[in-house]
């Protein structure tokens, strides 16, 4: 149904009667939801997965008032702003807290298939790999912008005390470090991006190659289409410094 009919039957309502939403079509309340989305300035920074697993209800008091009304809408509403919100979390480690919220919404977890954009950290001795992250992106199938963000001594070699800042890591080091194994399976990404802190030009040569080893791996397992889609590069605080085109 188009714009214009919806508006006459909203002009067609008799003025003496409350007036139906729960009536409109579809993409009439997903224009509504997501004009009060922005306009609220609920889509404006990040949502943040808390690292306290016990603060139940953080994640719930950080989405909008309109996600939680009666069952029909709160999916309505909660999916379109899944569809534009960036979930980001400074530890992969709460990914399962991520999955469980959202696995409320809707049926057969529904909700888990509405997530567009999430940003994984690696900041400290508190996060060491990304290997929570990964099932989360697997089950997640509508997921398209994936972010794995860290800092630049994490692709030096390690020994038990930390980074020894003498011998920079090669790609399949950096790769075991990460517990990035099944990445390339999730064929419905189109977005893979390592943002390093504080990262220099020569630091990032493992990294480069193990971007590179990783678009071939997706390019073995699902084709030349998928791979053409699939933006990989890397990214310090000052902007985009390097891009992978796509090999095909």
């Amino acid at each position: 149904m188009s714009l214009t009919s919806s508006a006459a039957v909203c002009q067609a309502t008799p003025g003496n009667k409350p007036f139906n939403f729960v009536a409109l079509p579809l993409e009439v309340k997903e224009l509504i939801y997501k004009h009060a989305l922005f306009a609220g300035g609920h889509l404006r920074t990040k949502l943040y997965v808390p690292t306290e697993i016990s603060d139940k209800n953080a994640l719930q008091n950080s989405f909008p008032a309109i996600c939680f009304t009666n069952k029909l809408e709160r999916i309505i509403a909660s999916r379109l702003y899944l569809r534009y919100q960036t979930i980001s979390m400074d530890n992969s480690n709460d990914s399962p807290v991520l999955e469980a919220f959202l696995s409320q919404f809707g049926e057969a977890n529904e909700g888990l298939r509405w997530l567009k954009h999430v940003q994984f950290a690696y900041y400290g001795d508190f996060c060491d790999d990304f290997s929570k992250a990964i099932p989360l992106i697997k089950v997640c199938t509508a997921l398209k912008t994936v972010v794995f963000k860290m800092v630049s001594p994490h692709l030096y070699g390690w020994s038990k005390r930390g980074p020894t800042e003498k011998k920079l890591s090669t790609s399949a080091e950096i790769f075991e470090r990460l517990h990035l194994h099944g990445l390339a399976d999730c064929g419905h990404l189109t977005k893979v991006q390592f943002n390093v802190f504080k990262g220099r030009r020569a630091e990032l040569e493992g990294l480069k190659e193990l971007i590179q080893d990783f678009s071939c791996d997706f390019l073995a397992l699902h084709g030349s289409t998928a791979s053409k889609k699939l933006d990989v590069g890397i990214m310090d605080e000052y902007g985009l410094i390097w891009v992978l085109e796509p090999q095909v």
